[in-house]
Parts: C-alpha cells; structure tokens; sequence
C-alpha cells in the first residue's frame, strides 16, 4: 500500500497496536498459563506430561505466529516490513532495535504511528539551482 489515506493509515496502525498488544499479553502471560496448566493437569490427574506440554506448545506456536505477524507487519506507506524483515536479523543492533520496535520504517523512515504520508522533498529543478 503506497501513499493512503489517513483512514488508511489509522487502520494499518490499528491492527499493528493489535498485534503489538496480543504478542505483549502473550509474552507475560506464558508463565501463568504453565501454572495453571500444572496446576490443573495435578489437579485432574490428567497425563501430566501430555497435557502441559499440549498446553504450552499451543501456546508458544500461538506467541511465534504473532510475533512474526508483528515482524512482517507492512508500513502503510511503501508497502515494504517496518522492520526490515530479514534484513533485520543481518546485524546484533538492528535485531535488538526489533524487540524494543522500531521507531520508524526502515525503508521509508515513516514515524510509527504517522498519521499521514511523510511529505517527499521535491528534487531541485534547474530554475532552483
């Protein structure tokens, strides 16, 4: 999505804070829902081993499946990953910059949460120079 609307844009920002949000409460929430799993698999006298492990793994594939919707997450205005996708992970700073989220695009420089376009410089013409 080139350019768009400020609808556009409230949108796409919309469903990143969404995504941003779930990884969040999927992150801080992991140990509770072990506890809980533990406690009620005692509890139940359910296979321990089956259930914990069904519980948890859900619940890890559930996290890496947000966190890489979270990744790939297209800015609303070049169309291309906020973070830079793959080439994120090329170097230890711009992978560390990943998990603090990046403050703008990396191939546009868009803020994060812009409300509109970045407004482009127009290229010095001859009359200019």
């Amino acid at each position: 999505m080139t350019g768009g609307s400020q609808t556009d844009f409230a949108d796409a920002w919309r469903r990143y804070k969404l995504l941003r949000n779930t990884l969040i409460v999927f992150s801080f929430a992991f140990f509770f829902v072990g506890a809980l799993a533990n406690f009620v698999v005692h509890s139940f006298s359910v296979t321990p081993a089956n259930a914990y492990f069904g519980v948890e793994g859900t619940w890890v594939a559930a996290e890496f499946f947000t966190a890489r919707a979270l990744r790939s997450w297209k800015c609303p205005q070049c169309g291309k990953s906020f973070y830079g996708g793959r080439k994120s992970e090329d170097k230890f700073s711009t992978y560390w910059q990943w998990w603090f989220l990046a403050r703008q695009c990396v191939s546009c420089g868009l803020p994060r949460y812009a409300e509109s376009p970045l407004q482009t410089k127009p290229s010095p013409t001859a009359a200019d120079i």
